[in-house]
């Protein structure tokens, strides 16, 4: 009885591998899986991998470390270019360069006003008010530059901000002028 019973599974076994439709991309894929065991170094490379895929992942790992720590080193080395001494020299050239540049734009302001005819007293034409506005709020940045400069005279953006408002300040006068 016993004998059957395994019989009729095979038969059920065999009759479901029957029913499955076989496709003709099955065969080419189980053809090129018995070529590739055929050649030992691809299957030595695949065990090789499979068995050592920790020693493999820390040694690169390793490696990469390594590389990290090397560009840092070497990154770190090139910024010191130049001496403390000629960075400071720099500094100052360059703190002397934009004081000169904020007393040339105030001098230009200053003329500019003085040449200003039209005043905001007796401005009636709501374009020349404008302008007049505008001009109190880049007086007023101006003078927000100036305080945060006292506090961080080495900040590029403040120093951005301030000949940004000097140069706008020069246009507003400027089409003042052409208004009259």
């Amino acid at each position: 009885m016993k004998k059957n019973k395994y019989e009729d599974i095979l038969q059920n076994a065999k009759a479901e591998i029957d029913r499955e439709v076989k496709s003709p991309e099955m065969w080419s894929a189980i053809s090129s899986q018995i070529e590739s065991n055929k050649n030992p170094i691809i299957n030595f490379l695949r065990n090789f991998w499979r068995n050592r895929k920790f020693e493999l992942s820390l040694a690169t790992s390793f490696i990469i470390v390594l590389i990290i720590a090397g560009s840092l080193f070497f990154n770190n080395t090139e910024q010191r270019l130049i001496s403390v001494q000629a960075a400071e020299e720099m500094a100052e050239d360059i703190d002397k360069d934009i004081y000169k540049a904020q007393k040339i734009y105030e001098n230009v302001i200053a003329k500019l006003e003085q040449n200003c005819t039209v005043s905001e007293i007796e401005s009636k034409n709501a374009l020349a008010q404008a302008y007049f506005d505008k001009l109190h709020t880049l007086d007023q940045l101006i003078l927000e530059c100036k305080t945060a400069l006292q506090e961080n005279p080495y900040n590029p953006a403040i120093h951005k901000k301030l000949f940004f408002a000097y140069n706008e300040k020069i246009e507003v006068y400027n089409k003042l002028e052409n208004l009259n």
